[in-house]
């Protein structure tokens, strides 16, 4: 009876420390970031951490167009697709939206917000952007935001919403008037 009380005893120690060991190799994986880097707005909901930046236009590709061109920059796109009739230059901006967790900032793979676009003047339309899921052709799962390129022309006023799960983050901002190239 004795042995079989150790035994017992052993394996739970043993399903403990398999669990726990489990769970450290999981937070090792646990992709972090939505920080606030130069041009970058950041709001927070009770849930979530977001990030929203203002760049030049981004030429974007599919995951087959990566691994055929080889491209240097630009944005590679998971899911979604890419605003039609938009060209590279003048009033296009790339709106783009990190989404993390708050508590630990886990950066969100699998979220479905709505961004909307509205440019602060009177009768001004909102505009709903089209999401893509995307991060840059040469960086990691750290850089998986969500957005597009949209029209935003240099030196006006918007408003960015970003709703997920109920939540509203709300960014007011001035895009741009001189952008360096990435």
């Amino acid at each position: 009876m004795r042995s079989v009380r150790m035994l017992v005893m052993v394996a739970a120690v043993a399903t403990a420390g398999a669990a726990l060991a489990a769970t450290a190799t999981a937070n090792k994986r646990l992709v972090t970031d939505c920080s606030a880097a130069m041009g970058t707005h950041i709001a927070m909901t009770p849930t979530y951490r977001m990030a929203v930046h203002v760049g030049m236009p981004e030429m974007m590709y599919t995951p087959a167009q990566v691994r055929k061109l080889h491209p240097k920059s630009g944005e590679v796109m998971l899911r979604g697709k890419m605003m039609m009739g938009m060209k590279m230059g003048g009033s296009t901006r790339h709106l783009e939206v990190h989404i993390c967790l708050r508590r630990n900032r886990a950066v969100l793979t699998n979220a479905h917000p709505t961004i909307t676009l509205m440019e602060q003047k009177a009768h001004a339309m909102p505009m709903n952007v089209p999401i893509a899921v995307m991060k840059g052709v040469r960086a990691g799962a750290a850089d998986l935001h969500y957005g597009n390129n949209v029209p935003m022309p240099a030196g006006h006023r918007f408003t960015v919403t970003v709703t997920l799960k109920g939540q509203k983050a709300v960014f007011k901002l001035t895009s741009p008037k001189m952008m360096a190239m990435k």
